[in-house]
């Protein structure tokens, strides 16, 4: 109900210069790029109170969307629904409606406020980024439930995605895009592992050393290491593309964010080394079969192939990055048009790097 007052509301409010009322985002877009620049030349009343209205509205929509993406502290719901809901239906949840929030910002918040986010949520937001990378590493080596693991390594993927969105630059936003891409990807995969071995299981509420599977289900277990090391951003693979764009992206915005991250790097390889190590071989090192039920034994050929033909996804992004990196390259420069200007007339000391972005390559 909200929503739709807001666009009734937008929808009658003039566009301006007598011109008709529009709810399009490419003429709402157009609209303050073009007062943008006229403050960039000189300054406009006109801009001012456009920049007055964007500090206030761009918290309102952060607000909205981080919730989807599961920014911190607007994670909570996270955890709770990848632990509840059936494998098959997180695999849904985590690679297409948890990126609506990623969607929203880009489609959104970037176009329509970026000197209210430069002036008012750049830093914080970027900062909250790089805390959730460390964060979720940290609670995901807590957990014995295999389902929180992947929960909060999902909430530690998303971070990147976070902080290469607030470097409002071309790097960052292609890490970022590339990033929340590669997520849906490893995670999907991820969950659909799961829901395998939850049928040759029957209980996943488990600690980690009971398990040791590698001998029981050798497809699954080279599968389970291919996108656990995937999803901890190895090189040669997909993950690292997009931890590696949003990072360079950052750089040129902020040295502490971007330090906070690569410790996250660090600590998602420890988990996942960890996720291997116990869920493969348990805490001994030795091979075990108890609590598995193998009747229905290793994957059959169809659970096989779905999962072979994600793998070979995950490998040609890290192999060669800028084939799919140029189907966005026009999307993101165009977009970078609109925010870097505000970055950098906000934080004119911080873009001492050239863009190096990896789309040319």
């Amino acid at each position: 109900v909200p929503m739709v007052i807001a666009l009734i509301g937008l929808a009658l409010q003039p566009a301006g210069n007598g011109a008709d009322s529009t709810v399009s985002f490419q003429s709402l877009s157009a609209m303050a790029n073009q007062q943008q620049m006229e403050m960039v030349r000189g300054g406009s009343e006109m801009f001012t109170i456009l920049a007055t209205n964007q500090q206030w509205i761009v918290w309102l929509l952060l607000l909205g969307f981080g919730i989807k993406l599961a920014v911190l502290p607007l994670h909570t719901w996270l955890p709770t629904t990848y632990a509840a809901a059936h494998p098959n239906t997180t695999a849904l949840i985590a690679s297409v409606v948890a990126k609506l929030g990623v969607f929203g910002i880009v489609r959104i918040v970037l176009p329509l406020t970026p000197l209210g986010l430069a002036m008012e949520a750049q830093l914080l937001f970027g900062a909250l980024g790089a805390i959730a990378i460390v964060y979720g590493a940290l609670v995901a080596l807590a957990q014995s439930d295999l389902r929180k693991v992947f929960a909060y390594s999902s909430i530690s993927h998303m971070g990147f995605v976070t902080i290469g969105l607030m470097s409002l630059n071309t790097d960052g936003i292609s890490g970022a895009a590339i990033q929340m891409f590669n997520h849906g990807v490893i995670t999907c995969s991820m969950f659909l592992l799961l829901g395998h071995l939850e049928q040759r299981k029957t209980n996943l509420s488990f600690r980690m050393e009971d398990l040791g599977m590698a001998a029981l289900y050798p497809r699954l277990s080279v599968l389970l290491i291919f996108f656990t090391l995937a999803g901890a951003g190895l090189p040669g693979l997909n993950g690292f593309v997009g931890e590696l764009l949003s990072m360079m992206g950052m750089t040129r915005v902020s040295a502490s964010i971007t330090a906070l991250a690569v410790l996250g790097t660090v600590l998602g390889a420890w988990y996942a080394l960890r996720i291997v190590q116990r869920i493969l071989f348990g805490s001994d090192g030795q091979e075990k079969t108890v609590y598995h039920n193998d009747s229905r034994g290793d994957l059959r050929p169809a659970e096989l192939s779905v999962l072979l033909g994600m793998a070979l996804l995950c490998l040609y992004i890290g192999v060669r990055p800028s084939g799919p990196m140029k189907l966005i390259e026009a999307d993101v420069a165009r977009l970078a048009k609109v925010t870097e200007p505000a970055s950098k007339l906000m934080h004119p000391s911080v873009d001492t790097l050239p863009s190096n972005s990896l789309v040319s390559n």
